[in-house]
C-alpha cells in the first residue's frame, strides 16, 4: 500500500522549483507525494530529453536531511527483485564536485533548520552550478562517479551482490553532442 501525504516536502519543493528546472527541460517524473520507505523519506525526480536524471528527498525523521542525486537510473528487474529498487548514479554533490563546485552531500533538515531554509539552500546550489553542468556532462562523467563511493555500482553490489550489477537496467543517457 503506498502512503501519500497531503501535500510532502518533496511536493513542495517541486512547487518551488519546477519553473526553474522546466527551463532546463526538466519534467517530473515521479509523484512526489509518495512515500518511500520507514523513515518517511519523499523525492521529487525529474528526468532531462538527454536522460539526465536529478532526485531531490527529504528524509524528516531519522537521519533529518535532504539531498540531490543525478546521473542514470539503474533499474533492478521487477522479476529479480521482491520490490522497485533503484538508484541514480550517485550524488550530485560528487559530479559537480568533478566541474569545480563544491557542494555539501547532504542538507541539513530539522534540528532547527526548517524545511523552508533547507529547500532554498538547494535550489540555490541548482541555480548556481545545474545549467553548466548539463552542458557539460557526458557519459564518461556519469560512469566515473558511478564507480565511486556511495555510486551506483557499489549501492548496487551491496545490496543484491557483485554479479547483479550486469542484471540491472540503465536508462540511455545522451551527452550535448548526441553521444549516448
Amino acid at each position: 500500500m503506498v502512503r501519500r501525504p497531503k501535500f510532502s516536502q518533496a511536493s513542495q519543493f517541486d512547487q518551488l522549483a519546477k519553473s526553474f528546472l522546466s527551463s532546463l527541460g526538466f519534467e517530473l517524473d515521479a509523484d512526489p507525494d509518495e512515500i518511500q520507505g520507514a523513515y518517511l523519506q519523499t523525492h521529487a525526480i525529474y528526468r532531462s530529453e538527454r536522460g539526465f536524471y536529478l532526485m531531490i528527498w527529504f528524509q524528516p525523521t531519522d537521519g533529518s536531511g535532504a539531498g540531490i542525486t543525478c546521473g542514470r537510473r539503474w533499474d533492478a528487474p521487477l522479476n529479480e527483485s521482491d520490490f522497485d529498487w533503484y538508484v541514480l548514479s550517485n550524488g550530485y554533490s560528487r559530479l559537480a564536485k568533478r566541474f569545480g563546485f563544491n557542494l555539501p552531500d547532504t542538507y541539513q533538515l530539522g534540528y532547527g533548520v526548517g524545511f523552508d531554509e533547507t529547500a532554498e539552500a538547494i535550489l540555490d546550489d541548482l541555480r548556481k552550478t545545474l545549467l553548466l553542468i548539463l552542458q557539460r556532462v557526458s557519459l564518461d562523467d556519469l560512469l566515473s562517479i558511478e564507480g565511486e563511493a556511495g555510486g551506483a555500482e557499489e549501492r548496487v553490489a551491496s545490496t543484491f551482490g557483485q554479479d547483479y550489477i550486469r542484471k540491472m537496467e540503465i536508462s540511455e543517457f545522451r551527452d550535448e553532442s548526441g553521444n549516448s
